[in-house]
């Protein structure tokens, strides 16, 4: 020590290199944090509630495995805290989750955590907003074989963005509702994939003009990821 007393000029200078190795280290991480930020961007996910045919075992489930369409992670069933009325509607025999909470029942059905890709994917084909509207919904929790941070207690209460009906013919709430959908269930209304069929769907359902009274549905409305949406192909 005494001799560091000695040499001011070489103590000082050790602080100086200390200081500026301090510095280059500092700006390192912030370089390899840009580097990482552009190469490997944060993912957003946003749980997504489905009651229809993108359920495991139903007709249009694989869409939600195809990989190309963005990621989608099964979290857990679970069912509206509130009933809603599940109809089968249109030529295609399409379930419908109407926006009429207290009527119906409590439907059953399961979130997925899905990235931005999948959800803008998922607007698209669910003809957002034209023919179903993104909106949020609260679950209960029945049960999951997810891990980790996804992980959702049983019984717990959720939200969750759902694809449902907030305008509709007002016949459609004298259709028999249903708790869980099944594409081949006992109703005899089997699912028709309206992309391989030839002609389009001219139902009133599609149509702007109808001489059917229309019920439209106050709800908080959270837009779609699509700028333009196709309402004649909608698959829920």
């Amino acid at each position: 020590m005494s001799r560091l007393r000695n040499y001011p000029h070489f103590e000082r200078q050790s602080v100086f290199s200390a200081s500026q190795s301090d510095l280059w280290t500092m700006k390192g991480f912030i370089i390899l944090a840009f580097i990482v930020s552009v190469i490997c961007p944060a993912v957003y996910m946003q749980d997504v509630f489905v009651y229809g045919t993108l359920k495991k075992g139903q007709p249009n489930y694989f869409r939600m495995e195809n990989t190309s369409n963005g990621q989608a992670v099964f979290l857990a069933r679970a069912r509206t805290v509130e009933p809603y009325p599940l109809v089968i509607a249109t030529k295609h025999n399409i379930p419908f989750l109407l926006n009429a909470p207290g009527t119906g029942q409590r439907v059953y059905g399961e979130i997925y955590r899905v990235d931005q890709k999948m959800l803008e994917f998922l607007d698209k084909f669910e003809g957002c907003p034209q023919f179903y509207q993104r909106t949020k919904i609260q679950l209960e929790v029945q049960d999951g074989d997810a891990e980790g941070e996804n992980t959702l207690k049983p019984g717990s209460i959720e939200e969750a963005f759902v694809y449902r009906k907030t305008t509709y013919e007002s016949e459609w709430l004298q259709k028999p509702t249903y708790e869980s959908y099944d594409a081949n269930g006992d109703h005899g209304l089997k699912y028709i994939d309206s992309d391989t069929e030839s002609t389009p769907d001219t139902s009133s359902a599609t149509q702007q003009n109808t001489a059917e009274p229309i019920i439209m549905r106050d709800s908080v409305y959270t837009g779609c990821g699509t700028a333009q949406c196709d309402m004649t192909n909608p698959q829920q």
